[in-house]
């Protein structure tokens, strides 16, 4: 039992990292108009990094073709996930419950997060290396002034 507390500590930080979608809100980067803001939703969805950074046409074409790139790839994943995440919950109210069955799906889950964390790190650079070096230097402006981007729910 120690060890399935151990393992679920270590992956809370990843679980707060990978930030996967909301069942029933759009993923990361989907390029929905924004009905939040205070114009009505003229704006396009963006990472949150991109707040304030004026975007060439280019850009913007460029950065939505990563995220249609990686789609795919991301779906399946978040699906994986989703499926361990109900397997473990199953499991919870099972009879077949016991630590080494525990352990399993917990590797499992650790590593579908891991992955999911990789790719959305991975994406996450791809569109920095898009970036002008002003723009780049803009983004981490901004992210030093807000911990690193953590405290705006990007």
């Amino acid at each position: 039992m120690r060890k399935t507390l151990l393992i679920l500590t270590l992956l809370a930080p990843g679980l707060a990292l990978a930030e996967p979608p909301i069942q029933g809100e759009p993923p990361f980067g989907d390029f929905r108009p924004n009905h939040h803001g205070p114009d009505g939703g003229d704006k396009e969805h963006l990472p949150g990094f991109l707040q304030g950074i004026d975007l060439s046409t280019q850009q913007k074409t460029d950065i939505k073709n990563l995220f249609q790139n990686n789609r795919t790839n991301f779906d399946s994943k978040r699906e994986e996930d989703k499926k361990v995440a109900i397997d473990l919950h199953r499991l919870s109210f099972s009879n077949d419950f016991n630590d080494k069955n525990m352990q399993v799906l917990l590797e499992k889950a650790a590593s579908a997060h891991k992955e999911m964390i990789l790719q959305k790190a991975t994406l996450d650079n791809s569109i920095y290396k898009l970036l002008t070096a002003e723009q780049q230097q803009k983004v981490q402006k901004n992210l030093a002034q807000n911990d690193g981007g953590f405290g705006r729910g990007q």
